[in-house]
């Protein structure tokens, strides 16, 4: 299938929220930036990596405009699966992927085998149609037994999968929790929600997206909710806020040496969404080969 650039209307406003929202992101690090220098702030330069013209080229997973052409090309391709392939496919969920192994300090969250999380995923979602990317999520105040542990960062997958066969993907689940324990006390290591195809190029888009919020938990006792009235054991309640500016550039900082096709997954059918990605991706590092010399080279072909 080919990408077709005009999009449906509804897809075409998915993207525009999407792009204004990544630009809001560059505008919270650019102002960072500025009050860090007016204000005699240390601020490392090389935090922004992967913000220039050369990271664009490379697909540095650091970059907002990288983000938009990568939701940009996905979504040109969602709009290409026809009505009988949406009703052969027609259960659609969102899934959430996580682990304890996958969650780690601040200071080693950079060097993250997340090569290793990728290969687990696709394993363990072989012959499901699926397509996806893999983020850390930013935990400032982590508490164990009572103590604050410091900065926690949760690498885990978001994934839209499209199926017609929902044991098949139960059973990946279960799989997944029967292995792995979630950061979470109380709280499954994978969860699915329902979803439909008039609301999955929303949760393409969602995965595709940088870090936006950063999370606080509490325990919350066994006992009656109060507004369900059914009995919950204990388990730990997760709750989120926007990126402070400093939390946007840590983040940053932890995705500066990976790529964004480091970060994205895809299985089964979902494979055929990222083709135009990778395609591009081979344009424009062929662009950055030609156009950066490379440490140690000589040759006059690199001389800008």
């Amino acid at each position: 299938m080919g990408v077709v650039m005009e999009m449906t209307a509804d897809t075409r406003a998915v993207l525009e929220d999407f792009t204004s929202r990544e630009r809001a992101k560059d505008n919270i690090i650019d102002n960072y930036r500025h009050f860090a220098r007016a204000n005699y702030v240390p601020f490392a330069p090389d935090t922004l990596i992967g913000l220039g013209p050369r990271g664009v080229l490379e697909w540095s997973a650091v970059s907002s405009m990288v983000r938009t052409k990568t939701a940009k090309l996905v979504l040109g391709e969602f709009d290409q699966i026809s009505p009988a392939e949406r009703r052969r496919f027609r259960f659609v969920r969102s899934v959430v992927v996580s682990s304890t192994e996958w969650f780690v300090d601040l200071a080693a969250a950079p060097v993250m085998d997340v090569a290793a999380i990728k290969r687990e995923i696709e394993k363990r979602f072989e012959g499901i149609n699926f397509v996806g990317a893999i983020e850390p999520g930013f935990y400032p105040r982590w508490h164990e037994l009572g103590m604050k542990i410091g900065a926690k960062v949760s690498w885990h997958a978001h994934l839209v999968v499209y199926t017609d066969d929902l044991d098949a993907l139960h059973r990946a689940l279960e799989g997944h929790c029967g292995t792995h324990r979630g950061p979470l006390f109380g709280v499954p290591s994978a969860t699915d929600i329902r979803r439909s195809w008039k609301t999955a190029a929303r949760w393409i888009a969602y995965a595709c997206k940088s870090p936006a919020h950063s999370y606080t938990t509490r325990r919350i006792q066994e006992g009656w909710s109060p507004t369900t009235g059914v009995f919950q054991p204990e388990h730990d309640r997760q709750k989120r806020q926007d990126l402070r500016p400093g939390e946007h550039v840590k983040l940053r900082n932890v995705m500066r040496n990976f790529l964004m096709d480091d970060l994205l997954v895809s299985g089964g059918e979902g494979t055929k969404l990222l083709l135009p990605v990778y395609a591009r991706m081979a344009v424009d590092r062929d662009q950055a080969h030609r156009r950066y010399r490379r440490p140690g080279d000589r040759s006059s072909e690199w001389s800008r």
